[in-house]
C-alpha cells in the first residue's frame, strides 16, 4: 500500500503537496496530437525553452513567433517519422542509427558532461534525447527517400536524381538574366556608376516647362558647364550630384526599368537622353554613365559551373520534392488542435 504514495512523490513537481480528500492533480497533458502521435506540456515546454534560449523573446509577438516556429517543427518532425515508420526498416537498424547519432552528437557537444548539462539545462532524461534522435533519423530517412538521396528500405531506388543537359543549360540562362545570378554562377556582374542631376520643376518654370529646360541643361553639360553649379541653380533641394555607388546592371533595371534600358547601351562617360518622370509630378533626370565595369562569367562548358547548376538544381528539386511530399501526407494527416499555441498556453 506505501507504492502509490512514493509514486505520487516522484511524479509531483518540487514542492506540490500529495492530493488530500480524492482531490486530482495533473501531472502532465497532451496539448498537440498528429495521427497517433502526441505532444504533452511538458514535451511541449522543453522544446519551447530551447528555442527561448536561442533566441530570447523580448516581446509578446516574440513568444508567438517562438511557438508558431516549434508548431511548425513538430508538424513536420512527425510528418517526417511516421512517414519513414512507414518505409519498413528494420527496428533493428534504427535502433543503430539511434546509437550512431547519440555517439555524433557527444561529440559535437564536446564530451559526456557536456551532454549531460545540454540534457540538463532542457529538463530533458536519456530517454527523452533518445526518442527526439529515433524520431530525427525516420524522419531523414523518409526525406532522403522522398528526394533520392538516400534509399528506401531493401535497397529500393524510388527517385530519379539524374540532372538533364537541357535543364542545366535552362537554369544558366535564367541565372545570367537574373539578378544576383552571375554571383551564383561564380562570376561578377556588370555594374555601371551613374552622376544623376533631378531637375526641379518648380526651379525651371513648372511641369510643362520641364522638359524643354531638361533638354536645353542636357546641351549646356555636353559643351562642359560644372554639373555642381548647374545643380545649384536647378536641382531638387538636396539631390546627390557626385557619382554615386555602382550598380548591378540588371538590379537597376529591376528596381528603376526606364532608367536601366537607358543605361543598358550607354558608353562610359556618356550623357544620357533627358529621362522622363516615372509618375506624374516627378522630376526629369539628366544621367551620366560616369563608369562601366563588364560582367565575367565562366563559360557553360566549364565543368566547375556545371557541377554548381547541378548542384542548384538538385537543391530545388529537393524542396519541391519535400513540399510536395508533406502537403500529402499533411492532407491525409488528423492534426489536433488546429492552433496548438493556444492549448499550450492553457
Amino acid at each position: 500500500m506505501m507504492i502509490l504514495p512514493l509514486l505520487i512523490g516522484l511524479f509531483l513537481p518540487q514542492g506540490s503537496a500529495a492530493p488530500q480528500g480524492g482531490q486530482e492533480i495533473p501531472l502532465d497533458r497532451v496539448v498537440f496530437i498528429v495521427n497517433e502521435d502526441i505532444i504533452t506540456q511538458r514535451s511541449y515546454q522543453r522544446q519551447l525553452q530551447g528555442i527561448f534560449q536561442q533566441m530570447p523573446p523580448q516581446t509578446e509577438d516574440d513568444r508567438r513567433r517562438a511557438h508558431s516556429l516549434l508548431q511548425q517543427r513538430l508538424l513536420e518532425q512527425f510528418i517526417g517519422q511516421q512517414g519513414g515508420e512507414t518505409l519498413g526498416y528494420d527496428p533493428a537498424m534504427i535502433e543503430r542509427y539511434v546509437r550512431d547519432y547519440e555517439e555524433r552528437f557527444i561529440k559535437q557537444l564536446g564530451g559526456i558532461d557536456a551532454m549531460a548539462q545540454y540534457m540538463a539545462d532542457r529538463s530533458m532524461s536519456l530517454a527523452d534525447l533518445r526518442q527526439d534522435l529515433r524520431i530525427s533519423v525516420y524522419r531523414d530517412l523518409w526525406e532522403e527517400s522522398v528526394t533520392g538521396k538516400g534509399v528506401a528500405a531493401k535497397n529500393r531506388l524510388v527517385v530519379d536524381r539524374w540532372v538533364r543537359p537541357g535543364l542545366l543549360k535552362l537554369q544558366h540562362d535564367l541565372a545570367v538574366a537574373t539578378p544576383g545570378g552571375a554571383e551564383a554562377l561564380g562570376g561578377t556582374p556588370a555594374r555601371v556608376a551613374l552622376q544623376i542631376l533631378e531637375i526641379d520643376p518648380a526651379r525651371v518654370g513648372g511641369a510643362a516647362a520641364a522638359p524643354e529646360a531638361a533638354r536645353n541643361l542636357l546641351v549646356r553639360l555636353k559643351q562642359g558647364e560644372d554639373i555642381e553649379e548647374l545643380g545649384r541653380q536647378f536641382a531638387l533641394e538636396g539631390s546627390r550630384l557626385a557619382v554615386r555607388e555602382p550598380l548591378e546592371e540588371q538590379a537597376l533595371e529591376a528596381v528603376d526599368p526606364t532608367l536601366g534600358k537607358s543605361v543598358r547601351s550607354a558608353r562610359e562617360g556618356e550623357w544620357l537622353p533627358p529621362i522622363p518622370p516615372a509618375s506624374p509630378g516627378g522630376s526629369w533626370r539628366l544621367v551620366r554613365v560616369a563608369q562601366r565595369t563588364p560582367g565575367k562569367l565562366p563559360p557553360f562548358e566549364t565543368r566547375a559551373l556545371q557541377v554548381r547548376l547541378r548542384e542548384t538544381i538538385r537543391e530545388d528539386l529537393d524542396a519541391q520534392r519535400l513540399a510536395r511530399a508533406r502537403a500529402e501526407q499533411y492532407s491525409g494527416s488528423y492534426i489536433w488542435p488546429k492552433a496548438p499555441e493556444s492549448a499550450a498556453r492553457r
